[in-house]
């Protein structure tokens, strides 16, 4: 019993589905294929697509700010 390795599980309510402590380690790794194998192309536009928009919000506050200092 003392020579014996426990068996550690992470049980999730929602998905109901328990990892070992192995699988718990390699979830990164698989998400990080996942990423490059099936969603690089769209990860890539979501995160240009977020640049753009937060330059454009900044280009906007700043336009609105020497508008506003002007009048």
């Amino acid at each position: 019993m003392a020579g014996e390795r426990q068996d550690r599980r992470t049980t999730f309510a929602c998905f109901r589905i328990a990892l070992t402590d192995q699988a718990r380690l390699e979830q990164p790794q698989l998400l990080k294929a996942f990423a490059r194998e099936a969603v690089w192309r769209h990860l890539a536009l979501q995160t240009l697509l977020s640049v753009l928009s937060s330059l454009l919000d900044i280009a906007g506050l700043g336009l609105a700010v020497s508008l506003l200092l002007n009048s």
